[in-house]
């Protein structure tokens, strides 16, 4: 019996690690958006890679253990992106508009934040940073 109860509880854990986290972002438009949250570093590695679009999200949170500087490419990336830096306070510090894919036989460029205290980075199509009144100094909460 015993045996049994853990082998329950070891696919239950085992499943729930296969789960994707999602959270709904309210933007200063007041829109709601779903982001897949990226908090491993496989998932911050990842990112958007070899996606073909958004299904059942509407962006991606990155979220890091610490402040830090940030660069972020569009390596294997099928569809242009918004890329909006925030520190811990949830802050849009600086941001990235219609960034588009980098060519196959070309080097990708890195989108380095110029400040230090990036904790989090939202990843939306292009454009919609626009359509959710994004800008310098707005807040995004969840």
């Amino acid at each position: 019996m015993l045996r049994f109860i853990l082998s329950i509880c070891l696919i239950v854990t085992l499943s729930a690690c296969t789960l994707s986290s999602y959270v709904a972002l309210e933007m200063p438009s007041g829109d709601l958006v779903k982001a897949k949250v990226s908090a491993t570093s496989s998932e911050l590695a990842r990112g958007l890679s070899g996606v073909n679009k958004m299904q059942g999200y509407d962006a991606m949170l990155f979220k890091f253990s610490k402040d830090t500087q940030v660069s972020f490419w569009m390596k294997d990336m099928r569809f242009p992106l918004d890329i909006i830096y925030l520190n811990k306070e949830k802050v849009v510090q600086e941001f990235f508009l219609n960034v588009p894919p980098c060519e196959v036989d070309k080097e990708c460029l890195a989108l380095q934040s110029n400040k230090s205290n990036i904790f989090y980075v939202v990843e939306v199509p292009a454009g919609m940073a626009e359509q959710y009144k994004l800008e310098k100094g707005s807040l995004i909460n969840w």
